[in-house]
């Protein structure tokens, strides 16, 4: 392409139309960055909240096997086999 949009073959050389064909792909790159910094942002809070959720479950489900004594019943159940 030589109408000064993207880059092509020979687009160094081409004067003026170089600066802005280089400003424009500057430009689209940076757009593409903070997208990609963004999507980024926003899949690291998820994996978060997740791992939250997850910790949180964890504890509750220990909680819940102390209360109902479930190590004991299942350690019982195994020296009856």
């Amino acid at each position: 392409m030589s109408d000064g949009t993207t880059h092509y073959a020979g687009c160094s050389e081409s004067g003026p139309k170089h600066y802005e064909c280089a400003l424009a792909e500057i430009g689209r790159l940076r757009l593409t960055i903070t997208h990609l910094r963004e999507e980024v942002e926003k899949h690291y809070e998820l994996g978060t909240e997740y791992f939250d959720l997850y910790t949180k479950a964890e504890r509750e489900i220990a909680g819940l096997r102390k209360l109902l004594k479930i190590d004991a019943i299942i350690t019982a159940t195994e020296e009856n086999k």
